[in-house]
Parts: structure tokens; sequence; C-alpha cells
């Protein structure tokens, strides 16, 4: 038999420990002296330690541990819950890797001195219920006439719209216009409609974007564009439909002003390699 010391040696596994062990039920010693309480190892309990020290390197807690000691003889059990972890670590790997390129995505824009560096997310938008009007204009401008016959539209026909109000634009056109441009304006809406005057009910299917909130004005949207672009290399998305902005605080006479909060977004989805 040997002495505490003498298996943390040969386990490779400290004192203190095997003590640990020893309290949790994970590994009792073969002796315990009662005279002096000194505890006693069986050379085969080497075995059990290699066991428990391949575990851990797993990334397995010592409570689960204890739980598997007591099946590694079950070949299928043990193919099942390695199979298992398997897919969990890979999934883990895999959130991590995309942490480091937004990360990395984030140093780039702050090192290109770019006012947006920081300012992208990744989100779900779920499925919503809206009312819109869609139409051609002649200019930008004209954007908060389209969000006047909505809200308009809204009142007199008594329709209920959802808290927090977003008040959604989107830019249908395939190409970059500025004039006879394709807008849509949207209002989600609480519950179903039918037979509405100038406007339409329909329901938005759930989508991810990646959205930047700016206040004000947009200076720059062709860099604000460009960021956006670099951020889908950087992470392997691909744009996935028009972009569209979101507007938190409702535009009235002019669609952006000074406190005028934007959300722009862009309908991504990440690309597939076969």
């Amino acid at each position: 038999m040997l002495k505490i010391k003498e298996f943390s040696i040969l386990s490779q596994i400290g004192v203190r420990m095997l003590r640990h062990y020893d309290n949790i039920g994970l590994l009792h010693p073969a002796y315990v002296d009662k005279n002096n309480n000194y505890r006693y190892y069986d050379e085969e309990q080497l075995l059990v330690t290699n066991k428990i020290q391949s575990l851990k390197s797993m990334g397995i807690s010592l409570k689960e541990i204890k739980l598997l000691l007591h099946n590694m003889d079950n070949l299928t059990y043990m193919d099942t819950y390695l199979n298992k972890l398997l897919i969990e670590r890979q999934k883990e790997l895999e959130n991590l890797q995309n942490s480091i390129k937004h990360i990395n995505s984030a140093l780039n824009g702050i090192n290109n001195n770019s006012i947006y560096g920081c300012e992208i997310t990744l989100k779900e938008v779920p499925q919503h219920n809206v009312v819109s009007v869609r139409k051609k204009i002649s200019s930008y401008q004209e954007e908060h006439q389209l969000f006047q016959t909505l809200f308009r539209e809204i009142a007199q026909q008594n329709i209920k719209i959802q808290n927090p109000l977003y008040n959604v634009a989107i830019y249908h056109d395939k190409e970059y216009k500025n004039t006879n441009i394709d807008i849509e304006v949207q209002c989600n809406v609480i519950g179903n409609y039918s037979y509405l005057q100038n406007i339409i009910f329909k329901s938005e299917n759930p989508n991810l974007i990646i959205a930047i909130v700016i206040q004000g004005t947009v200076d720059d949207m062709h860099g604000l564009n460009t960021v956006a672009a670099n951020w889908l290399k950087d992470n392997q998305y691909t744009f996935a439909g028009p972009m569209y902005n979101v507007y938190h605080i409702p535009p009235k006479e002019e669609i952006i002003s000074p406190n005028c909060l934007v959300e722009v977004c862009f309908p991504v989805e990440k690309i597939k390699f076969y």
C-alpha cells in the first residue's frame, strides 16, 4: 500500500486534492489508520486516478466524473455521453470563435478611426405584425410624408399599435437611387386587421440582422455601409434582404433630426460552407 504522499507523486494529484476527492466521495483511500488517520491507497487505484485525470482534461466536472466512474465499462453509455459532450464542446468553440471575430472586427473599426467600430450588434428580430404603406417617392426627404399617411390611417381605423413602437422604413431598390425611390414604411401593431384603406396589414417573418444605432444625421452613409460590409466579411455573414431604418423616436416633419434615434439595420445570414 502507498502512503498519501507517495500516491500523490505517482498519481500527479496533490495531497490536498486527494483529501478533497475523499470528502466528496470521488476516491476514498483503501485504508485509513484509526490511530493516526493516515490514508493509504492501493496501487490499483492509480488506474482510477488516470480515468479521473482523463475526464478532467475534457472539462468534465468532478460531480459528473463521480457518476461516470460507475459507467466507464459500459461502452454504449460512454459512447453516447462523449458524443453529446463533443457536440457541446464544438458549439462552445464556435461561439468562442465568433466572439473573437466580433472583437477583431471592433478593433479593426477602432484602428480605422471609424465612429461605428463598436456599434454593430447581431440580433434576431422575432415575428411581428405590421401595417404599412409602400410607394415610390421622388426624394428621401419625402419619406416623412409616408409616415404621416400611415399614422393618419392608424388613427382613423382604430388600429392598436404595439409598445414600444417601431417605425420602420425599408429601402426596396436593388441599387442606390436618388429619385423614384421604392420605400415602404411600417408600424408594428397588435392583432389582425382586414379591409383596411390606403394601408395594408401583414405579418413579418423572424429574421437575423446586424444593427447600428445612431442619433441624428448619418453624415457618411457610404462609410457606414462599408463598415457593415467589412463586419460581414470578418464574421462570415452575407446580406439577406433590403436594409431598413428603425426610428425609435418617431419621425415628424423631418425624417432625420438631431434628436432622432435611428437603428440602421441590415438583414443577414451565415455563410454556409459545404
